[in-house]
This record gives structure tokens, C-alpha cells and sequence, in this order.
């Protein structure tokens, strides 16, 4: 979804392209002296512990886990 929205952002007008969910974590991140990138916003992976057989098609990277005693 955020990146749809970036996508759609970058056809307006540069006069008309607000961000404030980048702007706010930009703005966080300065507090403690880091800097905001879409990484953290824009899901690359995910950790699932259901088999795969069980995974909807998504066409995220899903990293399986596994309960070891």
C-alpha cells in the first residue's frame, strides 16, 4: 500500500506532494539521531510460523520459523 501511494505521489505536481507519515518519521527519527528511510514502512519480509502450505500468495519474501524445544 505505501508504495502505491509513493507511486502515486511522485505523479502530482512537486507543489502538491505532502507526505506526512514520512515527515513525522523523519521527524522522530532526528530526536534520536538517525534519519527515516521507507524500509522500515514498506514491508519487504515477513516472519511466518504457519507451513507454507497454509501462506497466501502475497509476493512477499516470508521467512519460515519453526518451534525448537
Amino acid at each position: 500500500m505505501r508504495e502505491r501511494h509513493l507511486a502515486l505521489l511522485t505523479a502530482r505536481p512537486r507543489e502538491l506532494r505532502e507526505d506526512p507519515l514520512a515527515e513525522c518519521l523523519a521527524w522522530t527519527a532526528a530526536r534520536y539521531g538517525d534519519w527515516f528511510t521507507q524500509d522500515p514502512v514498506t514491508v519487504r519480509w515477513a516472519i511466518d510460523p504457519a507451513p507454507a502450505s497454509l501462506r497466501p500468495p502475497t509476493g512477499l519474501l516470508w521467512v519460515p520459523v519453526r518451534y525448537v524445544p
